[in-house]
């Protein structure tokens, strides 16, 4: 396996840490499931891949991983990296930030290499204009992925483009890419080339194509798109034309956890550092250790909901 490094990562809040710290996240990165945004993290296992790191150091940068970041570019889930969800498993926080970042780093590649491949140089460009000749004005099925050069090159008009595209002839135009990147993300792949259509009208910008693609991966985890297996979840057509990227989120209320969610969540809380923990997390740790003494007495959790119920 293999993964990006991203400049970022030795720029931002990590920046200072131990080696063994950027070690073990360059692990994440390299070994993580991108389907499931997840990955196994054995402390003994990764001691034998780091040449025999002693096994408490390699503990420790797991839990910096788990532990919230305050200074994280990140917010969401206190500006944690990883989530532990079972003995070895941890849930990547920005799995799909870093797939997208992935996914606009092949493409810029990919156009390179076709600008390459495929543009006159630059020295035969020269040639041509010292012998006082026109220089020749490319194919339109040979026009660049990029949209540089706009002086050397033809823009096809919207119906070329998509007949073109549809054929399967030349190469991919800029605003097609980026869909691909919009359609990965997109959670009901249906109509595809009624969105397409709107896509290559729209001709978002790279900027553009980032808050579009953001919005999707926002407003997919609304409830109104989740329910009953994603029925009312509107045509990616239908949302590209109202512009729906701009709508405004509401925010949802937290989750009201079950007892044995906040037990599942104190024996994470447990393990970390109290001193990094934020207000809500200490207040729910030390309810977590009042229920270990009740238990401790022959509690149950079921015990303690009917002696709840019976108060109010």
């Amino acid at each position: 396996m293999y993964g990006k490094h991203f400049e970022s990562m030795y720029t931002g809040s990590m920046y200072g840490q131990t080696p063994i710290i950027f070690a073990v996240w360059g692990y994440v990165i390299a070994n993580e499931n991108r389907k499931t945004g997840t990955v196994e993290l054995n402390p003994a296992v990764l001691s034998a891949v780091f040449g025999g790191e002693p096994l408490d150091k390699i503990v420790g940068a797991i839990e910096f991983l788990c532990a919230p970041d305050p200074n994280s570019r990140t917010k969401s889930e206190g500006g944690r990296r990883l989530i532990r969800g079972g003995q070895f498993l941890y849930k990547v926080v920005n799995s799909t930030k870093y797939g997208l970042m992935r996914n606009e780093d092949n493409r810029l590649t990919y156009q390179r290499n076709w600008d390459r491949e495929n543009r006159p140089s630059g020295h035969k460009r020269e040639k041509t204009a010292l012998v006082g000749q026109k220089e020749p004005q490319p194919d339109k099925s040979d026009s660049s992925p990029t949209q540089s050069d706009k002086s050397d090159t033809v823009r096809p008009t919207e119906t070329e483009t998509e007949t073109e595209t549809d054929k399967g002839a030349g190469a991919p135009r800029p605003n097609d890419l980026q869909f691909e990147r919009f359609w990965e993300v997109w959670p009901k792949h249906v109509k595809k080339s009624d969105a397409k259509k709107v896509w290559r009208k729209l001709r978002p910008s790279e900027e553009l194509t980032n808050i579009i693609i953001a919005a999707v991966v926002e407003q997919k985890a609304m409830p109104e798109w989740t329910k009953e297996r994603g029925q009312y979840i509107p045509a990616a057509g239908v949302w590209l034309r109202g512009e729906r990227w701009e709508d405004e989120i509401t925010p949802q209320a937290p989750k009201k956890l079950s007892i044995e969610e906040k037990d599942i969540e104190g024996e994470r809380l447990k393990e970390l550092n109290p001193d990094k923990l934020t207000q809500d997390e200490r207040d729910l740790l030390y309810a977590y250790n009042g229920r270990q003494l009740y238990y401790a007495d022959g509690g149950t959790p079921d015990t303690l909901r009917a002696t709840r119920n019976a108060d109010d």
